[in-house]
């Protein structure tokens, strides 16, 4: 809904007032967070979008624009672009930034440009938005401003936008929105009085609003407090997978961030890790979120509920470091030690860095019987055999330089079982070198993935034939 000032009176202003007094006026010791008023945002109706200044923005998503000044002295940050935000019925984002000041502060536009919006979005006093499309096409959505405090010249911009929106309603850099409303919650020994401000992009995508203002002093680091194993998006205790959890296992990292205040816990702006010495992988870096317009898309899969929670009592966030906008990333199946560097970042680039070890527990069921090599003119013919094939779906062949130099994996496509236990294959490595000494390896490979256990090595000197008894079970990398 739209909601129009044509015909406002003073004594309508009037009555909000006296409303507003009479829901804050309470005393401060009666004051529950769980009853005196609704959550910051209501997750059963999405009031950061749908409201009148939705599919107002033109701006591109990613493209470059200005930063600005804060509308107002930030006392405390008390959320982010990327909090969870969970009051009951379903889990969001929280799309937008709080800013705490005292109730009463002044907020002003620094970015200037039309007013879109003046709307009262959730039938009561606490609910007002102002909202300013700005020179570059980004609509900015300030939340949570005292009604009574509007100035007229602001009411009077936004009817000249509706009358005109292309030439009406514009606004000079500087001007005065309103006033922050008393919030008649505590929370974490604050009464939470901020204002609550989306910035939107072409599609009404959520930006994350620290990209548009000048950078706030921050020196103190997200910590991660734990990093441990989940199986089936539930903690576990303990460091070590067996077979049949592989399928169903991922890792988390217990984490969270202060930013300008003593209490209010945020999750991390970036959170990446390094696999087995492998380069880094970005899990999420909250340019936007995942879901870009919608705030409860992915919520679920980037965290881990419980025991994540947010909201006016609790703060906890166990991000799932196996989150992808395509679904789950699969962790390593191989049988055997597995080490990740986990490092999350604020939006200040602080950072914390975590390792952590734990175990796969995937024992091969071959029973291998030789292997075997011989030097021919298409190259190393190497030859093994099994005697028992347990669940094996194929083998793969590798191939080093040293006896305890990096393996190579030979063949570009599994080499299937045969149907009998006992059975000879073969494999030409025609990639060799005439003269100079190879160490092969065999590994097998079932519907978990390769046990990482590796049968060998053999010695082969290429031009010739060797046989030396160096053949052992689980050779390093």
């Amino acid at each position: 809904m739209r909601f129009s000032f044509q015909g406002m009176t003073y004594f309508r202003r009037g009555i909000a007032f006296l409303v507003l007094s009479l829901l804050v006026g309470c005393p401060l010791s009666s004051v529950s967070a769980r009853y005196i008023a609704p959550p910051e945002e209501s997750d059963t109706t999405d009031y950061g979008i749908q409201t009148g200044s939705a599919g107002l923005a033109w701006g591109n998503p990613d493209g470059p624009h200005s930063v600005y000044a804060w509308p107002f002295t930030v006392v405390q940050m008390g959320h982010v672009i990327q909090s969870y935000q969970y009051y009951g019925g379903s889990p969001y984002f929280h799309h937008g930034i709080d800013m705490l000041a005292p109730s009463g502060t002044s907020v002003y536009s620094f970015s200037g440009g039309q007013v879109v919006n003046i709307e009262n979005y959730n039938a009561s006093p606490l609910y007002w938005e102002v909202a300013i499309l700005d020179p570059e096409g980004y609509v900015w959505q300030y939340h949570h401003i005292a009604e009574p405090s509007i100035p007229p010249d602001l009411e009077h911009a936004y009817q000249d936008w509706q009358a005109d929106p292309v030439n009406g309603g514009f606004i000079t850099r500087g001007t005065k929105l309103g006033e922050i409303v008393p919030w008649p919650v505590e929370t974490f020994g604050y009464y939470f009085h901020h204002i609550h401000l989306n910035i939107l992009a072409d599609g009404d995508v959520y930006l994350n609003p620290l990209e548009f203002h000048t950078p706030l002093a921050d020196t103190q680091a997200p910590v991660i407090s734990k990093t441990g194993l989940t199986i089936n998006n539930s903690l576990v205790s303990g460091d070590t997978i067996t077979e049949t959890q592989i399928p169903n296992y991922s890792l988390y990292a217990h984490t969270g961030d202060l930013f300008l205040s003593p209490v209010f816990t945020l999750p991390p702006y970036k959170i990446a890790y390094s696999l087995d010495g492998a380069p880094w992988t970005t899990v999420w870096e909250f340019h936007t979120f995942p879901g870009g317009s919608d705030t409860t898309l992915l919520v679920d899969d980037f965290f881990i509920a419980p025991p994540t929670c947010g909201d006016y009592n609790c703060r906890q966030f166990y991000i799932d470091l196996g989150f992808t906008m395509s679904g789950q990333r699969q962790f390593p199946s191989q049988n055997g030690s597995h080490t990740m560097q986990i490092q999350v970042w604020d939006y200040n680039q602080n950072s914390d860095l975590d390792t952590y070890t734990w175990t796969v527990l995937h024992p091969s069921s071959v029973v291998y019987s030789s292997l075997s090599g011989e030097y021919t003119p298409t190259g190393n013919l190497i030859h093994w055999s099994t005697s028992a094939l347990g669940d094996a779906l194929g083998f793969n062949l590798y191939r080093s330089e040293t006896s305890d130099g990096a393996k190579t994996k030979l063949n570009l496509s599994l080499i299937p079982a045969a149907q009998a236990k006992t059975t000879v294959y073969s494999f030409t490595d025609e990639t060799i070198i005439p003269g100079r000494e190879y160490w092969y390896w065999v590994e097998d490979e079932d519907a978990y993935g390769p046990t990482g256990e590796y049968y060998g090595p053999l010695r082969l000197l290429s031009g010739w034939q060797i046989h030396l008894p160096l053949l052992s079970r689980g050779g390093a990398d």
